[in-house]
């Protein structure tokens, strides 16, 4: 059984695994090319805007909207500015999310159907071999059905304190790499480089600042980072969680298996073959752990996204 839930859990981490380093190496690239993109905003802004507009947008950090007359979000530079990667990711970000969220889903189903398996193949060796009018098998029975519940019940609720784990880490990444003071710091010299400019051709010259401060400039990296740890967290964490949980309902069922064999032990101490059904019990039992583990291993490979 441990091996079987062993393998549900690796399947769940693997695909994690893989959306989180999918949404990694598109956050890379986006990075790569924020330059460019950024470029295109500045051309767009000075077909659009006249000198002294964007003179003003400078001098108040790259936001127009600082003056408490104007609060036209076409004028904030540095949010057009963020959308090199803020844009580009939104759709790609919401799918690989809802893919971890499924793939969880199908990881707590997984488990409990096992468990579930578990308890009938358990049961059927009890009346198998203690028959079904055996006084303790009514109280045997209970005790399986009450651990095994308790077992896919804790599961459901690792489910949805995964699922709220997801949905808050969105939030603080989205919160994080889209606040617009990390740019308007990022350039802050250059906007006001750009600000003090004057005479002729000034419109140019303030464009150029700008152009080059967005070259040199490692906010872009600096994002690409944030959004890369905080993913890379997320997945150790809900790996650590599922790795905690299997352990613990490995340990909890390995406990009371003994439990278990120690009841049918006692039960068949009072029949004349006692002996040799608890020997056929345990022989049977383990045939029957094996059938589990392989039908983890074909089950596992099935969790699709």
């Amino acid at each position: 059984m441990k091996k079987g839930l062993f393998t549900l859990r690796e399947t769940c981490s693997n695909e994690i695994g893989k959306e989180i380093e999918s949404l990694i190496k598109e956050t890379d690239q986006l990075s790569l090319n924020s330059v460019k993109y950024c470029k295109k905003v500045q051309s767009k802004a000075r077909q659009e805007l006249n000198w002294q507009t964007y003179r003003v947008i400078c001098a108040r950090g790259g936001d127009y909207s600082n003056s408490k007359r104007h609060t036209d979000k076409n004028l904030n530079l540095n949010s057009k500015f963020l959308g090199a990667i803020d844009d580009k990711l939104a759709n790609t970000w919401s799918k690989s999310m809802d893919k971890i969220r499924r793939s969880l889903n199908n990881y707590t189903v997984k488990f409990s159907i096992q468990l579930n398996v578990f308890k009938e193949r358990w049961m059927s060796i009890l009346y198998e071999h203690c028959g079904i009018g055996s006084k303790d098998i009514g109280s045997n029975k209970n005790d399986i059905t009450n651990a095994l519940q308790g077992m896919s019940l804790g599961t459901e609720k690792l489910y949805l304190d995964q699922t709220q784990r997801v949905d808050q880490q969105q939030r603080d990444l989205n919160r994080d790499f889209r606040s617009t003071n990390r740019m308007r710091d990022a350039l802050m010299n250059a906007y006001q480089e750009a600000s003090d400019e004057t005479g002729p051709g000034l419109y140019d010259r303030m464009i150029d600042i700008i152009d080059d401060a967005l070259e040199k400039t490692a906010v872009f990296n600096d994002i690409k980072d944030i959004i890369a740890t905080g993913l890379k967290k997320l997945e150790d964490d809900l790996h650590k969680e599922n790795e905690n949980w299997s352990q613990s309902i490995g340990e909890e069922l390995e406990t009371n298996i003994k439990n278990w064999l120690s009841l049918t032990d006692k039960v068949e101490q009072d029949e004349m073959e006692g002996k040799q059904k608890l020997k056929l019990i345990v022989t049977d039992f383990k045939g029957t752990m094996q059938l589990l583990i392989d039908e983890a291993k074909v089950l596992g490979p099935k969790m699709k996204l």
